[in-house]
């Protein structure tokens, strides 16, 4: 498979809103959204504002879904991130640790940052599985974190520090990406 991250930009408004919306992904979301493209064009110009990361994660010239480093404190040398693949039939693949690795290499050695961070809904066990497979551990458990459809989930973050990092990257062999 050839796997490369572009950034995101506008053109890609309208398959990220589908995405968004699609029961599989917004399952594990803090929110369900409902959206249509005006509301779409007011988030982008929100992000861009932020300085938040966002690209187009690309599998064989086919975009899957979406990576976003977000919160970058480079005074405090952390930040966190958020990912989902919206083309369904690219789950299962085995591209996540792949991605995963690499977001490490891009914290720790281009934006110099010490911790990286990601927050789930505890229900979603694959996401804890391969965080936790690719060297993040559990930081802290938020309980009844976020209300959905009246009903309240926990939330696990996990963490990964560059110097946990290094010690982990020594015993792993994967595939560099290109990042934009």
């Amino acid at each position: 498979m050839n796997i490369h991250l572009r950034k995101m930009n506008h053109n890609d408004l309208e398959k990220v809103m589908n995405w968004r919306m699609k029961p599989e992904v917004t399952q594990f979301m803090y929110t369900d959204p409902v959206l249509n493209m005006e509301i779409q064009e007011k988030w982008y110009e929100q992000i861009k504002k932020k300085g938040d990361k966002y690209w187009i994660l690309v599998c064989d010239n086919v975009d899957i879904g979406v990576i976003i480093l977000l919160n970058i404190d480079t005074e405090k040398k952390i930040c966190g991130w958020a990912h989902y693949i919206g083309e369904l039939q690219y789950r299962g693949k085995k591209i996540m640790p792949l991605i995963e690795y690499n977001i490490y290499d891009y914290v720790f050695d281009i934006l110099n940052l010490e911790k990286l961070t990601c927050e789930f809904v505890e229900e979603n066990q694959r996401a804890f599985d391969i965080h936790l497979k690719c060297g993040s551990k559990v930081e802290e458990k938020l309980y009844d974190n976020v209300l959905k459809n009246g009903i309240k989930y926990d939330v696990v973050r996990v963490a990964i520090t560059k110097n946990d990092w290094k010690e982990i990257k020594e015993n792993h062999q994967y595939e560099k990406i290109t990042i934009e």
